[in-house]
């Protein structure tokens, strides 16, 4: 079996950065189980270290266009029509073309349904398979949510219903898609493929010896996060810190923004680590892993991450999004229904070893039956051959 394997956006070999890299890096190890990938990559990626894989072309393709008023205002009107919501890129079309030429491949894949449309692969739908991931009328909801003028809101709110018809267009046509959040499938065909971590180790539980610290992880170039961790800071973590200020605060991630480090390093109690080469060290010395996420489209990656290693999360409803069938609050994690409600739990957990080991053992139980590394490559497996 011959796969076609399309890569625009995020690093696949050589080391996951972020959740997206993580999912793009298993979701290609899953198909290189099935057959050989040539893969084209329009973002200049490390070299191949999977098994079956070959680049084909990788190098970077630039893509960037301004974007006209008129072209805005066309798009809410775009039901039917990609390419007026994302433009094709005429010399990415052509590689791929021209690679589709040169061999017979069984199957196209790629990540996300912009990268599908902007790269030309619609003309291969019969073939196409589409990690939808987050559904592009959810971001724009999100968009909407999050827009500081009342005419970008309303703006997001329509252009979210064009989008929401223009992805069933898409999809009602390709070989197999996946997304994964099960609370927002985009069409009935679309298969549940959950987030998973792409990290083997393992961790100890907690002792008393583990430092009174607390850590969030994530990229902090992503909106969500940005927004959760600006709002946890403000709203949460005084009350923290001012009920026990021996409590460390650990942000591990890669900010970009140097305004808002700076900002974020004012508060008292918090350690902006960065980007760390040994993020085991960091949740090795952490008892509680916060996930205050308000906004989003997906699945936390870090929820399954942190749980895996034996590690207890309070998190917001947004946070453990499209979990709820398997992971349960107070079985698996704590739920914070407010900013104090937040504190409290928090405060709850670093005091007392022994719930935050009685929940850490439950919920890992539940992650490696329900969303392990084995489970995600069986549901691509069967899907693709059983279509």
């Amino acid at each position: 079996m011959n796969i076609l394997f399309l890569n625009n956006y995020f690093p696949i070999f050589g080391g996951a950065d972020s959740g997206a890299s993580n999912r793009s890096t298993m979701f290609i190890s899953a198909l290189a189980e099935l057959g050989n990938v040539d893969v084209v990559s329009f973002r200049k990626d490390e070299p191949v270290n999977i098994a079956n894989c070959n680049y084909v072309y990788n190098g970077e393709v630039a893509c960037w266009a301004k974007e006209h008023r008129l072209d805005k205002f066309a798009k809410l009107f775009a039901f039917h029509s990609p390419n007026k919501i994302y433009p094709v890129t005429a010399e990415k079309e052509r590689i791929i073309d021209e690679v589709v030429r040169n061999k017979k491949y069984d199957y196209i894949a790629c990540r996300y349904i912009r990268e599908a449309v902007e790269c030309g692969l619609l003309k291969y739908s019969s073939k196409l398979i589409i990690d939808v991931d987050d559904n592009p009328r959810d971001v724009a909801l999100m968009a909407a949510k999050t827009a500081r003028t009342l005419r970008n809101r309303l703006y997001n709110r329509i252009y979210a219903n064009t989008l929401d018809c223009m992805v069933k267009y898409v999809l009602k046509n390709v070989y197999c898609c996946y997304h994964s959040n099960p609370l927002q499938a985009p069409i009935g065909k679309s298969i549940y493929l959950h987030n998973v971590t792409m990290s083997d180790a393992e961790l100890p539980l907690i002792s008393e010896k583990t430092p009174l610290q607390i850590m969030m992880v994530g990229l902090f170039h992503y909106g969500p996060n940005i927004e959760g961790l600006e709002h946890f800071l403000n709203s949460v973590w005084p009350l923290v810190h001012q009920s026990n200020p021996n409590v460390t605060l650990n942000v591990v991630g890669k900010i970009g923004d140097e305004r808002l480090k700076e900002k974020w390093g004012e508060h008292d109690g918090v350690v902006l680590k960065g980007f760390v080469q040994d993020l085991l060290a960091e949740y090795k010395n952490s008892r509680v892993v916060i996930v205050p996420i308000y906004s989003g489209s997906g699945t936390s990656v870090k929820v399954v991450e942190a749980m895996k290693l034996n590690r207890v999360c309070v998190a917001t409803r947004e946070g453990v999004r499209g979990y709820d069938r398997y992971l349960h609050d107070g079985q698996d994690y704590l739920l914070a229904q407010n900013d104090a409600d937040f504190a409290q739990k928090i405060l709850e957990l670093v005091d007392d070893v022994y719930k935050c080991n009685e929940i850490a053992i439950s919920a890992r139980e539940k992650i490696e039956k329900h969303y392990s590394q084995s489970r995600f490559k069986e549901i691509i497996r069967t899907s693709i051959k059983r279509q």
